[in-house]
């Protein structure tokens, strides 16, 4: 009865097409050759509650994997990559009282980058197909109060501390020409 098993699974399409008009004649187009991204998070999570559900515990693995096909405009290079790779989670929770709990959690996860910062935009962002996904690992740490007056009034309060250690983090590079999407190593935040 305090137990759960979800399977969960998560699929997204992202397709582009940009067509190269001509500024003289703008009925008159080149266009590039399509560009796609299929992105797929299989899960597997289990929930159960102990010690007459004043604990209560949670745990996911998760699969993710990425297939980009892209061309950069500038250049005409094919860009291909797939991958395949774990991430997973764990949380606790303990109920103190009625009205007191404490929860912490620990995420081992990933962010797979946009069809944008792999093959660049066409017009001043050009591709860089050696990013990889972000990496972080994610620990929070919260405390929850709530309060029950009657059936009209209620009062809750929650505080988190949440830490979050990124790697390989993307971003702009603003500083060279032309512009592309670069990974920082390491960030904390």
């Amino acid at each position: 009865e305090s137990n759960r098993l979800i399977l969960s699974n998560l699929l997204a399409n992202q397709r582009r097409e940009i067509k190269d008009f001509d500024i003289d004649n703008p009925t008159e187009f080149e266009t590039i050759p399509e560009q796609k991204i299929t992105k797929n998070i299989t899960g597997l999570q289990y929930e159960g509650g102990y010690l007459d559900n004043k604990l209560e515990f949670s745990s996911a693995l998760k699969y993710y994997t990425y297939n980009l096909s892209a061309i950069e405009f500038n250049s005409q290079q094919i860009i291909e990559q797939t991958e395949g790779f774990f991430g997973w989670n764990v949380g606790l929770k303990y109920n103190i009282s009625d009205n007191l709990a404490i929860r912490g959690s620990y995420e081992r996860g990933f962010l797979i980058p946009e069809i944008f910062q792999f093959a660049g935009n066409a017009t001043g962002i050009v591709a860089n197909g050696e990013i990889a996904p972000e990496e972080s690992d994610n620990y929070n740490l919260g405390f929850l109060f709530s309060k029950r007056f009657n059936d009209n009034y209620a009062f809750s309060l929650t505080t988190n501390a949440f830490i979050r250690d990124q790697r390989d983090i993307i971003f702009l590079d603003i500083n060279q020409t032309p512009l592309r999407y670069i990974k920082a190593e390491d960030v904390n935040s």
